[in-house]
């Protein structure tokens, strides 16, 4: 059930701007991604819901994203670790408890080089695209973004002023088969 005027619209897709869609017949949609142009049954932008309390020492898999995450005051040895392994020092006296994680919210903030930017923004000029920005966790502490995983640590968390006082937080996956 394709036609002639659907090609073009595919077409002048390609001209268009950064998330535009166009629904074709058999339930068939096309958006453009940055220079991707994607071809699917259904284009639902993933949509994760979760928020996890951090324990020290308490190994915990976060399901939505497919990653396990230790939050610990001992540099664990990467050998303990199956596959690569992010990992983060914080500084524990900022800190001490309260650490969780959860999906980008709408209006969410991090302070970078002195100025609060919306996360939004960065993903933008990351080029992450929007299907994906949910797989990127938010670390907060009480109700402030310590950093979005993988790519962002605020200024306020991020200058540590003694070893001994440091949380690790390793982020890894594992093989389905472990």
């Amino acid at each position: 059930n394709i036609s002639l005027k659907h090609i073009n619209m595919i077409l002048d897709l390609l001209y268009k701007q950064t998330g535009k869609l166009i629904n074709l017949p058999n339930n068939i949609n096309i958006y453009i991604e940055y220079s991707n142009l994607f071809i699917c049954k259904n284009t639902n932008k993933l949509s994760l819901s979760y928020n996890y309390n951090l324990i020290i020492d308490e190994k915990l898999y976060i399901k939505e994203i497919n990653k396990f995450i230790l939050l610990s005051k001992k540099n664990v040895n990467y050998g303990f670790f199956s596959t690569k392994v992010y990992t983060i020092s914080l500084d524990y006296d900022k800190i001490k408890n309260g650490l969780y994680l959860r999906e980008k919210k709408p209006g969410d903030k991090i302070l970078l080089n002195g100025m609060n930017k919306k996360l939004k923004n960065l993903f933008i000029d990351l080029k992450i695209p929007a299907n994906n920005r949910s797989l990127y966790p938010i670390l907060l502490h009480e109700n402030e973004i310590i950093g979005v995983l993988g790519l962002f640590i605020s200024d306020n968390y991020k200058y540590i002023k003694s070893n001994d006082n440091v949380f690790y937080l390793y982020v890894w996956e594992e093989n389905s088969n472990e």
